[in-house]
């Protein structure tokens, strides 16, 4: 679409919200408590994008995604013995 010179403003739950972060340039978050509205914007650089996409456990798939999972708590357990040390 930015090919064709258009400018797409759409609007989504916080929950679907990752679904298009690595294709916007700006995000305008709006809250309401009460009576009071709070707006908030991100402009997300090409750095951004790329760590949302390499982060994003739905494009790698979930087998892909649970194996770096258990593999970074295997990292973290420290032996019974050398916890004394």
């Amino acid at each position: 679409m930015r090919d064709l010179g258009l400018q797409v403003m759409l609007a989504t739950p916080d929950e679907k919200r990752h679904v298009f972060m690595e294709v916007v340039d700006t995000v305008v978050n709006v809250n309401r408590l009460g009576n009071q509205v709070m707006i908030d914007t991100e402009f997300l650089t090409e750095k951004a994008r790329d760590a949302i996409v390499a982060i994003d456990p739905y494009r790698k798939g979930f087998d892909v995604f649970k194996s770096e999972l258990i593999a970074a708590e295997k990292a973290e357990v420290v032996p019974q013995d050398q916890a004394a040390e």
